[in-house]
């Protein structure tokens, strides 16, 4: 664009259009936009521009910004030809939007320390001081950037402006503070916070500088004292020499000073002091890091044409219902994703199963005769060392054939045969099983059940074993010197086992596979890998269940799910 056609055009703009991500709030987040604002002036702006009867940030409220009217201007200005987009990649923008956050955190801490003017209201005020040359920057960048890295500029700066742009940076403002009709605490600034003391009282209502303007010609003072290239913006006084100082006429407070306040206010690092300025507020630069054109994003419209009619049908009600129903979709996805993966896990073993079935078919009828004839041999033979080495080949065809065993269980586990068992009669037979275990292994079996009159619909032989299989698996883990802890829940329906150990507990990805049958987690060559899904399947067997958990600061622990036995004696009559 010629360079003196930047300013008018720049002046004319219908708006400035605010990033993708705050749009998107727009339509399902609304009451996060005031905080969102403080990181994207176009949004600050947007906010102000249509809320008139509450133009101050401090009043904004969620059912003025949760109304139809916000999606609606947007869709408006989103529909025509592409304009007031903000160059957030630019060198020359991401400049000046850092001098732009830390002006508007120094005047929140001085109207903090005043206490005289709203923190909030200071920092949107110092932020959008630059109006101009936000509206600068949607038209042309490279214009933003000739007159910001222009040496010459710092003395002269609007002079230069003007001969770049055919308009300075506050004439453009107080065009667009008119057109836009912004508030008037805020058309105080954007236009007029350049001029000297004299000058600004004689355009200041009743005579008197409002406490704003000081305060925040003193916040943006303190950005070109750290950086002297932001006095190209030209948004101080030139010919003032000192901060000014504005006595209030009001009794509620101390006069307001902002000569005095910088005694004690926070003071941006200087260049060369050896702190980074992007430190002091990453989010204010990483909000702005990346190209952001919501133009170009097609979803953006139909989001906010949904967002609209809701509103416009039912109002800011319509808000918390569309939160509850997209709550309940996540919570159906969610349970939907459990639901496939248990799915897909059953139909994983029970391709292994049928797998394994067939495999241990055709492996047990050559071990049987392999066996056969090994005994035939032992039988006959006389000699000690091949009597020696038959007995270890029945020895080893006897590990094989227990294995096959296993695979055969796992695979078609036999019908349960179900009865009421007394949970005392199921750990007391757990305990004389695991006892020599225990006694080989130096591991402490410690049970709490503290109501042991409970019982169980069981069958107890299949449920003994794959318990079983639990406490091998933790006595493994715990290892020599530690413990196992057998501890029992009872909810009405059902009996819960949980089985915890001093060992270092599952890797995920251990944990990932610990139903699978073969997975041993150690080296090939030793465990079979069936002992948890062997037991997790005879647990199923009886309309149990068998699971993992892993726990915070824990090593984790299973859990052995049972049910209950509502009615023991009308259950042994039927059996009986």
């Amino acid at each position: 664009m010629p360079g003196m056609a930047v300013g008018m055009a720049a002046a004319n703009l219908p708006w400035l259009c605010p990033r993708t991500d705050n749009l998107i709030a727009l339509a399902d987040k609304p009451e996060t936009l005031p905080q969102r604002a403080k990181l994207d002036p176009a949004l600050a702006l947007l906010l102000l521009r249509l809320a008139p009867s509450l133009s101050f940030p401090q009043n904004w409220t969620v059912a003025e910004l949760a109304s139809p009217r916000l999606p609606a201007w947007v869709l408006a200005y989103l529909q025509r030809p592409a304009c007031g987009v903000l160059p957030w990649s630019s060198h020359a923008w991401q400049r000046l939007w850092q001098w732009a956050c830390q002006a508007a955190r120094q005047a929140a801490a001085a109207a903090r320390q005043s206490r005289r003017v709203s923190p909030s209201q200071a920092y949107f005020a110092a932020l959008l001081a630059p109006l101009g040359w936000y509206a600068v920057a949607a038209i042309d960048p490279l214009a933003l950037g000739d007159v910001l890295h222009d040496p010459q500029a710092q003395h002269a700066p609007r002079t230069r402006q003007q001969a770049t742009w055919g308009l300075d940076h506050a004439a453009i403002a107080r065009r667009l503070a008119l057109r836009w009709n912004l508030p008037p605490w805020l058309s105080e600034i954007v236009g007029k916070l350049h001029l000297p003391s004299s000058l600004a009282s004689q355009f200041a209502e009743n005579g008197e500088v409002p406490p704003l303007v000081p305060l925040v010609q003193w916040a943006w003072r303190e950005v070109e004292r750290a950086d002297p290239a932001a006095a190209a913006l030209g948004l101080t006084p030139e010919t003032d020499t000192e901060v000014l100082t504005v006595t209030s006429s009001s009794a509620d407070g101390p006069p307001f000073a902002p000569k005095a306040l910088a005694e004690g206010a926070p003071r941006l690092s200087d260049p060369d002091d050896g702190k980074s300025s992007q430190s002091e507020n990453p989010a204010c630069l990483t909000a702005g890091s990346t190209a952001d054109d919501p133009y170009q994003v097609p979803l953006l419209l139909p989001l906010l044409r949904q967002a609209l009619g809701h509103r416009q049908q039912q109002g800011a009600t319509v808000i918390a219902r569309f939160e509850n129903e997209v709550d309940q979709l996540h919570a159906a996805l969610e349970r939907a994703g459990r639901q496939a993966a248990s799915q897909l896990q059953q139909a994983k073993l029970a391709a292994l199963a049928e797998f394994a079935a067939g495999a241990a078919h055709e492996i047990n009828n050559p071990l049987a005769i392999i066996t056969a004839q090994v005994q035939n041999l032992l039988r006959k033979e006389t000699d000690t060392q091949r009597r020696e080495a038959f007995q270890v080949i029945l020895k080893q065809s006897q590990r094989i054939a227990d294995l096959l065993k296993d695979v055969m269980t796992f695979a078609r586990p036999p019908r349960p045969q179900r009865s009421p068992v007394p949970l005392t009669e199921l750990l007391l037979a757990l305990r004389r099983e695991l006892h020599e275990v225990l006694q080989t292994s130096q591991v402490r079996l410690e049970i709490q059940a503290d109501d042991p009159a409970l019982w169980l619909n069981i069958d107890i032989k299949q449920v003994l074993q794959g318990l079983g299989a639990v406490l091998r698996n933790a006595v493994e883990a715990a290892a020599a010197g530690g413990w196992v802890r057998l501890r029992v829940e009872a909810t009405p329906a059902w009996l819960h086992i949980l089985v915890e150990d001093s060992g270092p507990g599952l890797s995920p990805a251990a944990a990932e596979h610990a139903f699978d049958p073969f997975y041993s987690g150690r080296e090939a060559g030793r465990g079979r890998g069936l002992g948890l899904p062997l037991a997790w399947r005879l647990l199923q067997q009886n309309e149990g269940n068998l699971r993992y958990e892993p726990l915070p600061e824990t090593p984790g622990r299973f859990r052995i799910s049972l049910p209950r036995c509502v009615d023991p004696p009308a259950l042994l009559r039927q059996s009986a």
